[in-house]
C-alpha cells in the first residue's frame, strides 16, 4: 500500500526559512534566518485540512542577528535560539511580547481567580472589539470575561469596555473558574472592526 500526500505552499516572499513550530491554536510560527524575523501563519479556520493561511511578521521584542531554531511550549510561549558565532546569543530567548503568557496559578476546582491582561493597539481603538476564549474545549469551563463596565485598573489603564480615545492600551479582566482538574488554556482575542 502506497501512501500519498499533498504539498501546499504557505506564505510567500520568504528569504531563508530555517525552523517552524505549531501552537495549540493551529498557528504556524516560522523563523526566517535570512530575514532574521519571526512570522506567523494564521489559519483561516480550525479545520484539520485547512490550507489557507495569512502570513504576518511577528513584532518580536528581540533584535535577532542569527536566529536559527524555534519552538513553542504547551502554554504558547515561543523560544528562539541563536547560534553561529561569537556575536550570537548562546541561550534560548523567550518570546511572546518579551514576556511569558499570563499564568492564573493553580486554583482549586470550584474556586476562581482573576488576572488582568493588557491589550495594546497601534492607535486608540475607541470601543475595543475583543472576546475571552477557552482553547481546547467546547465547554464554558475555565475562562470568562470579568471586565467591569467602566473604570480603570489600579495602574490607571482603562478597561477595554470604555471608549478608548486617548491611549493605545486597555485592560481585560479574565476570570478563571475551573470545574475539572488539569491544564486549561485560554486567550483574549482582539478583533478589528470587521470582526
Amino acid at each position: 500500500m502506497t501512501a500519498t500526500c499533498n504539498l501546499y505552499s504557505l506564505g510567500s516572499s520568504w528569504n531563508s526559512p530555517a525552523a517552524t513550530a505549531v501552537d495549540s491554536t493551529g498557528t504556524v510560527w516560522v523563523a526566517d534566518y535570512g530575514a532574521q524575523n519571526i512570522y506567523e501563519l494564521i489559519p483561516a479556520s480550525t479545520s484539520a485540512t485547512e490550507t489557507n493561511y495569512t502570513k504576518q511578521q511577528y513584532q518580536s521584542a528581540t533584535a535577532f542577528e542569527c536566529l536559527r531554531t524555534l519552538t513553542v511550549s504547551k502554554t504558547g510561549q515561543l523560544f528562539g535560539l541563536e547560534a553561529g558565532g561569537s556575536r550570537c546569543n548562546s541561550s534560548a530567548i523567550p518570546e511572546v511580547g518579551g514576556a511569558a503568557p499570563h499564568n492564573t496559578g493553580t486554583p482549586s476546582v470550584g474556586s476562581h481567580t482573576t488576572q488582568e491582561v493588557d491589550v495594546s493597539y497601534t492607535s486608540p481603538p475607541g470601543t475595543a472589539n475583543y472576546s475571552v476564549t477557552n482553547q481546547g474545549t467546547t465547554t464554558s469551563d475555565g475562562f470568562s470575561d470579568a471586565t467591569p463596565g467602566s473604570g480603570s485598573t489600579s495602574a490607571g489603564i482603562p478597561y477595554c469596555t470604555e471608549n478608548i480615545t486617548a491611549q493605545d492600551t486597555c485592560a481585560v479582566s479574565v476570570e478563571f473558574s475551573p470545574t475539572t482538574p488539569g491544564l486549561h488554556l485560554g486567550a483574549v482575542v482582539s478583533k478589528n472592526g470587521s470582526g
